[in-house]
Order: structure tokens, then C-alpha cells, then sequence
């Protein structure tokens, strides 16, 4: 909230994109005051958890949810290259 007008001056429709290593959550907490200026939005979220404190895929996607956002896609993300698991992915999220 207390940087969207010096990084957007004027926009009414936004698209974040947020890779704050386990910190979505809480951007999207700071930003209340202008979430209903984003149109869309971009959140990598872990598969297992990597960062202390940070949301799941499934809490994430609620969470987005609560605040009238809607997953519409998944691209995937990292992944381990010793076993090939995939540990994140980029959850794009609109309004609907």
C-alpha cells in the first residue's frame, strides 16, 4: 500500500507478479488497501515447504480466494533435479 502509487502512479488495473521467497502471503497482506486495483496477479508457491512461515499451494489458493481472486492457471516451476520432484510453481490468479 505504501509503495503501489510511486511504482503505478494512476493505474486502476494491475498486474503483480510476486517471487518474494515464501513471503506472498504477506505482500499480499501489506497491499489491502489497493488489492481491488489488481486485475491480475502471479504468485510462486511452494509444492513442500522451503521457507519458514510461508503459505502451501492450498493455503495460498484460499487465501487469493478471500480476496476475490480465482486461480486460473498453474506453469510450473522449480524443480529438484535430483529426484525431479517439483517444489514450486507460478499461480496466475484473476478477478473474476
Amino acid at each position: 500500500d505504501q509503495v503501489i502509487d510511486e511504482v503505478a502512479p494512476g493505474a486502476r488495473r494491475m498486474f503483480l507478479k510476486m517471487d518474494t521467497q515464501g513471503y506472498e502471503r504477506a505482500v499480499l497482506e501489506g497491499a489491502e488497501g489497493c488489492l481491488g486495483r489488481i486485475a491480475a496477479m502471479q504468485a510462486e508457491v511452494s509444492l513442500v515447504p522451503l521457507y519458514a512461515g510461508e503459505s502451501g499451494l492450498c493455503e495460498f489458493i484460499s487465501f487469493a480466494a478471500e480476496r476475490g481472486f480465482e486461480l486460473a492457471g498453474i506453469d510450473p516451476g522449480f524443480t529438484d533435479a535430483a529426484t525431479g520432484r517439483m517444489l514450486q510453481v507460478d499461480c496466475i490468479f484473476v478477478r473474476p
